[in-house]
């Protein structure tokens, strides 16, 4: 509610308008709001701190639990980093950059990753066409998901976005037959 109630509503209402952030949290505010415009422009800068709390967006099909981390936000963005979260019930550790004063790029609306070792059921569950390997792994491996989304121009459409997936596989059996199948302890580079 503090942020959408801000300037930062105007730059970046989607993003601000379905993640939802539950639970307990600490806020500290810095405002400079010049009274004069000899005295310069506005200043916004800020923290939230999460203690156990809940971050979901439906958009992506993401919920994260016991959410611990800062968040910081100004008036060109935020930035959510090395937030340790609770992902489909494996610990894990989500970043978010939204805005051109965080993500590191002007071309890029919102910067998120996901790091963690999950079994590939738990990604591939938002991906029906591939639902069908499920019965060919067994195991977990440390995964690396990467998300870019592109900032969107006024009156054109939306461009799309880019996810990057990376694994070792290592952990993870695949039975199918040879070349595919490979035992647990063995790595297979995918991206």
């Amino acid at each position: 509610a503090l942020m959408l109630a801000s300037p930062l509503r105007a730059r970046y209402e989607e993003h601000l308008l379905n993640a939802s952030i539950r639970g307990p949290a600490t806020v500290a505010l810095e405002l400079d709001l010049p009274l004069a415009a000899r005295l310069g422009g506005r200043r916004i800068e800020g923290s939230i701190d999460l203690a156990d709390a809940a971050l979901s967006d439906p958009r992506w099909g993401i919920a994260f639990t016991q959410v611990q981390g800062r968040t910081r936000f100004s008036d060109r963005g935020f930035a959510a980093e090395d937030l340790q979260v609770v992902f489909e019930g494996e610990p894990a550790r989500f970043n978010l950059f939204v805005g051109d004063g965080y993500t590191g790029s002007p071309s890029l609306a919102a910067r998120a990753t996901l790091d963690g070792r999950f079994p590939p059921q738990v990604l591939l569950a938002r991906h029906e066409p591939l639902r069908w390997l499920d019965e060919w792994l067994a195991g977990s491996s440390q995964w690396r998901l990467s998300l870019d989304v592109p900032q969107a121009v006024a009156g054109a459409p939306a461009p799309p976005a880019r996810l990057d997936v990376q694994s070792d596989l290592v952990g993870t059996a695949i039975t199918l037959p040879a070349p595919l199948g490979k035992d647990a302890g063995t790595p297979m580079p995918l991206s």
